[in-house]
């Protein structure tokens, strides 16, 4: 049977408020945020989102708080219980990790139902409390899997947030992208967005948003519709100068080089 002491809802705290958990505690914390926040799990310092969720297991420190000095607002929940280590293992919920699920789940409501049967102590609460609980965590392990996240997977809190921008860049690599508008997109300062970008592909945003221009350049100079000027317009390159210096660099060739040797080479 799975019980709970005590939860809240919309809870909000102040902006000098910082939550400590010691280790030793013998609850799991599950937490949905409806404000960015901050957390400090396994030595290591990150930043959440709003709608995000964080299940921190026993005998595990976590320290949260406000992301911007303006405070925070969570739904949050002590739970405990036989048999919960092992439900959370199966059901692939990530643990110590702030994690986003696109189906949304009426966790507001089901703590509310939980904290209704504390007040009320009728017959059987107990039962209705365990009820409530194992539903709430098998709806958020099967968002989980449907949304491709794992338990286990190494991968930093952030990565879903990251790819989107990765892909991004790819996509609309013409676009005359800034850091600030990257950083925007994926939720996260400047700072820490190009720390976690890196972390994930090996290179930081500009490198990858250089490399998809050269790769559509080399695209356009193939088919050879384009001059040289319209190319590097096209790509998002800031001066034709710029673009061919680039250009050389990656290829070896200048873009008339490039454009040149495989006219050659389709007439052989």
């Amino acid at each position: 049977m799975f019980t709970s002491p005590i939860c809240g809802i919309k809870t909000e705290h102040a902006g000098d408020y910082t939550f400590k958990k010691p280790s030793g505690t013998s609850y799991w914390l599950l937490m949905r945020f409806y404000t960015p926040f901050y957390y400090e799990a396994n030595g290591e310092r990150f930043e959440g989102k709003a709608g995000e969720l964080l299940l921190n297991p026993p005998d595990t420190p976590l320290v949260h708080g406000s992301l911007d000095g303006n405070g925070f607002c969570n739904d949050w929940i002590y739970i405990g219980g036989d048999g919960l280590p092992e439900l959370i293992s199966e059901l692939g919920i990530p643990t110590d990790r702030a994690f986003c699920i696109t189906e949304t789940l009426p966790l507001e409501k089901i703590l509310g139902e939980i904290y209704a049967e504390m007040k009320s102590c009728a017959a059987g609460y107990t039962h209705k409390i365990s009820a409530h609980i194992a539903s709430l965590l098998v709806d958020i392990g099967r968002a989980c899997k449907s949304d491709g996240l794992q338990s286990g997977t190494k991968i930093t809190p952030y990565a879903r947030s990251i790819s989107s921008v990765h892909t991004a860049l790819a996509e609309n690599c013409g676009y005359h992208w800034t850091l600030t508008e990257m950083s925007e997109l994926s939720g996260y300062s400047v700072s820490r967005f190009c720390s976690l970008y890196k972390a994930k592909y090996g290179i930081t945003p500009i490198e990858h948003l250089i490399s998809s221009r050269i790769s559509k350049a080399k695209q356009l100079l193939r088919l050879r519709r384009h001059n040289v000027t319209e190319v590097s317009e096209l790509c998002g390159f800031s001066s034709l100068h710029y673009f061919s210096m680039t250009f050389k660099k990656h290829t070896g060739l200048s873009p008339s080089e490039y454009m040149d040797s495989h006219a050659k080479k389709e007439v052989l």
